[in-house]
């Protein structure tokens, strides 16, 4: 009988935490992890409003709203860029395509110095305050997502047909004792 009653304490034991384990990992799926980005040295996680201002990477919010922005890859590799409002107006999450994730590094890159108003612990914050509802993060540049996203070939076939080239042309021809002259000239701009 004292072995029926440990069997079935044990069971009851083992029963009792697969359902509260499975619970929590059914918690801890449903919680995702983000991926703020980082894109440029001189910009960082967070584009503030003199940045924004000098690179107008930010055109889906009124200038006089914002207050700052972070882009986000999400854990189903989607894009958003979260952009926080001024006073108490909340976040605005904006779901943006690959092309428009290019277009905003490009925008970004054309800030040569740092001229952020945002220091580091402001920064690890806004951060923290932009992650919402889930539970963790990573930071990530840019660069490591340009395998994936292929930014290194689009750089490269937006130069190559970058260019300027231009043709001079001279000929001469003869014909039963007369002589012709051709001269040419071309100029051209591929872009």
């Amino acid at each position: 009988m004292k072995i029926k009653s440990y069997i079935f304490s044990i069971l009851l034991i083992h029963t009792l935490f697969l359902i509260f384990l499975s619970d929590k990992s059914l918690a801890q799926v449903s919680s995702q992890e983000i991926c703020f980005v980082k894109l440029t040295e001189n910009i960082g996680y967070i584009i503030d409003t003199a940045e924004n201002n000098e690179c107008n990477c930010i055109p889906y919010v009124d200038k006089k709203n914002f207050s700052c922005a972070a882009l986000i890859l999400l854990s189903d590799n989607k894009f958003l860029l979260r952009v926080m409002l001024v006073d108490s107006l909340g976040f605005r999450d904006i779901n943006i395509e690959k092309n428009d994730v290019l277009q905003l590094f490009y925008s970004a890159s054309t800030i040569k110095n740092n001229i952020a108003l945002i220091d580091d612990k402001l920064e690890e914050d806004l951060l923290k305050m932009m992650t919402g509802e889930a539970q963790a993060y990573k930071l990530i540049d840019f660069e490591e997502l340009s395998e994936e996203y292929h930014i290194e070939s689009v750089k490269k076939t937006s130069l190559q047909h970058n260019f300027n080239f231009v043709n001079l042309g001279f000929g001469i021809a003869a014909s039963q004792h007369q002589s012709y002259y051709s001269l040419g000239l071309e100029i051209g701009l591929a872009d």
